[in-house]
């Protein structure tokens, strides 16, 4: 039987020239999508969970009966007028996520135009496979980094006071021996659950599984990974504090990193085989016959045995393979007037035309900007304040109270006083986009009692400021100030609802490097 697809789509009348005028509304903004993707660490998996969606999809496409009967209209149309409006919203705003999430659902109206609720049934696990690659909106994923660093700084510090080791707690840094540890460096867990979320669900989905075993091994997975990066956070103070050994950064931090996913890689086969056993039905058992009993023997009887003598055969044609089609009705292409269908795609690829040139010129005006250079963004970059900061001078020491809140690759601390007030300035880096350091103080207890943001100029050349009065616990007060600066010297704004929604949204194709500044003070 042939699998490929109908020949009303590979004769090339609607089906070629379509669907590349359909793929071009969507490339300029994909290529764009999963560049700043690739910026970020925690979904750099995502060429081999594409991949794996393939494989899936491929292997489904083959096992579904022919001829494909296409979908209801009522169901692929509004996805795609959707798609649509995400296309013009991706381009007008230059938002590469709203391209990749219009592409999805655009994918997911083909298949259900191509062959109905049976083909997006048959590909509904390389689909689940391919959302994991898009993050989740307006900041989700990092509302959900900053969970898991803050329950695997909780899980670790209960762990060390199980095993005696005296440390200090505070926000995502634990502090042993006049050292700290933070949590981002030593892998607060997002890296490896994402990874392995897309592990599980690839080959729970290839063997063939049921949904429910499939999202009860995504949940223990993902227990696992979290318990799995509390161990070894809890296993790298312990080695710091008693033999000066440190696995948490460097080299030794990317080694224990990999050998962790290759066990994360082998308990997802354990406990898909623990899944498959609990899941399974439970054998009859065979009925036992009764105690003195004689075992009762089946006798067969011989049949009848029949000759049927052919008849003289007529050679006959052999048959031919039936033609696989989908025919166009009347009114159109499934159902659609052929020009509507025409116009539509025309409209696509108008968006995919105007994306290019809205792309290549941002590349290229970006490109014309001075850059802070690469030595900057490197592990052990050099940062310098003066000592003396109007009135301010420096202190060694850190006060008790007195802790910035550090979610960066790296940081930098300086604590400056001033008579009995002390200010604590954080410099985090590197970055992608805009981050709201408000997220982690809120995850820590404190309460927002004010904000005042002052926007930057329409060139970035004056520095925005977020000012935000806190408050924790009883009689307990702080202030918060940050801002945040690109490699280009441009300063990134965080404004109300409408801002914000631009900024979430809106993302450049070479996406900047950013900086983030903070000062406390409590």
């Amino acid at each position: 039987m042939d699998r490929s697809f109908p020949v009303s789509w590979r004769s090339g009348k609607l089906g070629r020239g379509g669907l590349a005028l359909l793929a071009l509304g969507y490339v300029p903004l994909l290529i764009a999508f999963f560049g700043n993707l690739w910026t970020k660490e925690h979904y750099q998996f995502f060429p081999v969970a594409l991949a794996g969606a393939a494989i899936l999809a491929r292997g489904r496409w083959m096992e579904v009966a022919r001829p494909l009967q296409p979908g209801a209209a009522l169901v692929y149309v509004p996805l795609l007028l959707i798609s649509f409006g995400l296309v013009i919203g991706g381009t007008l705003l230059w938002s590469p996520w709203l391209g990749a999430v219009a592409a999805y659902l655009g994918l997911c109206a083909t298949v259900w135009a191509l062959g109905g609720r049976k083909l997006f049934l048959a590909l509904l696990p390389a689909l689940i496979v391919l959302a994991i690659v898009i993050p989740p909106p307006l900041g989700f994923d990092q509302t959900f980094t900053l969970w898991l660093r803050r329950v695997a700084t909780v899980w670790s510090s209960h762990w060390l006071d199980a095993i005696g080791l005296v440390h200090s707690p505070s926000g995502n840094v634990i502090e042993i021996a006049n050292q700290r540890l933070l949590v981002e460096e030593a892998c607060s867990g997002i890296n490896s659950v994402l990874s392995t979320a897309a592990a599980c669900l690839f080959f729970t989905f290839w063997r063939r599984r049921s949904y429910v075993q499939v999202f009860s091994a995504l949940l223990l997975t993902m227990s696992f990974v979290l318990l799995g990066n509390v161990v070894r956070i809890t296993t790298g103070a312990w080695l710091i504090h008693n033999y000066q050994l440190d696995i948490l950064t460097g080299w030794r931090h990317q080694a224990v990193g990999m050998v962790m996913f290759v066990a994360y890689l082998c308990l997802i086969l354990s406990l898909d085989h623990l899944l498959a056993f609990l899941f399974s039905p439970v054998p009859t058992r065979a009925r036992s016959t009764p105690t003195g009993a004689a075992p009762q023997v089946a006798t067969i009887a011989p049949a009848p045995v029949s000759v049927v003598i052919p008849a003289p055969s007529v050679a006959q044609p052999a048959p031919t393979a039936p033609i696989e089609t989908i025919a166009p009705t009347p009114a159109g292409f499934f159902g659609l007037p052929r020009g509507l269908v025409w116009a539509a795609l025309a409209a696509f690829a108008v968006l995919g035309v105007l994306q290019s040139v809205h792309g290549l010129t941002r590349f290229f005006q970006d490109r014309k900007l001075a850059r802070i250079p690469d030595t900057a963004l490197i592990a052990g970059a050099s940062f310098t304040l003066p000592e003396n900061i109007g009135g301010w001078h420096t202190v060694a020491t850190v006060p008790k109270e007195q802790k910035a809140e550090t979610m960066g690759v790296y940081s930098k601390i300086w604590n400056f006083q001033r008579g009995n007030t002390i200010a604590s300035v954080g410099l985090d880096y590197p970055f992608t986009g805009y981050h709201d350091v408000t997220l982690c103080y809120t995850l820590q207890g404190w309460e927002t009692r004010d904000k005042h943001i002052q926007i930057s100029d329409a060139e970035k050349k004056v520095p925005s400021e977020i000012e935000v009065a806190m408050k924790k616990d009883f009689m307990k007060y702080g202030t918060l100030w940050f801002s945040t600066v690109d490699q280009y010297g441009r300063w990134q704004d965080r404004g109300e609802l409408s801002q914000t929604l631009t900024g979430r949204f809106a993302n450049q194709v070479d996406a900047a490097t950013t900086y983030r500044v903070l000062v406390t003070s409590t």
